[in-house]
């Protein structure tokens, strides 16, 4: 059941540590299914660096329109293509054009040999969706 009062949640997926953000009720099966098809896309692509980082719902009561948008974070510009695939199965799973994907490459890698680096927590912090 959804309940207005939500804003966000965090879930992890393997390795991806995902942020769920919306306004208008609980976390749906939809939004872990889109994050699900993320995590999946980004494996399955072999893209080692690349995470999803937030899942993102919006709607407009005046127009009734919803909006999805998956946010991806990398270190590697090779990772680009990985935006386009997930935002082919989601068109084509969905059948609507209210899901989008949004990746944000990080050009510059963290350091890596820092004690407490978190690859994570870099891509979450890079790509504005964790404060570090």
């Amino acid at each position: 059941m959804q309940t207005r009062e939500f804003h966000s949640e965090w879930i992890t997926i393997g390795d991806h540590r995902i942020l769920f953000k919306g306004r208008d009720g609980f976390p749906s099966e939809t939004m872990r299914f889109m994050a699900q098809i993320g995590v999946e896309t980004c494996e399955a692509a072999q893209a080692r660096e690349a995470r999803v980082v937030a899942v993102t719902y919006f709607r407009n009561h005046q127009t009734d329109a919803e909006q999805w948008v998956v946010t991806i974070a990398s270190t590697r510009r090779e990772d680009q293509f990985i935006a386009s695939r997930i935002n082919n199965a989601l068109q084509t799973i969905f059948q609507r054009g209210d899901r989008h994907v949004a990746l944000y490459v990080i050009a510059k890698p963290g350091d890596v040999h820092a004690e407490d680096y978190n690859h994570m927590r870099h891509l979450s912090a890079e790509a504005h969706v964790l404060d570090a």
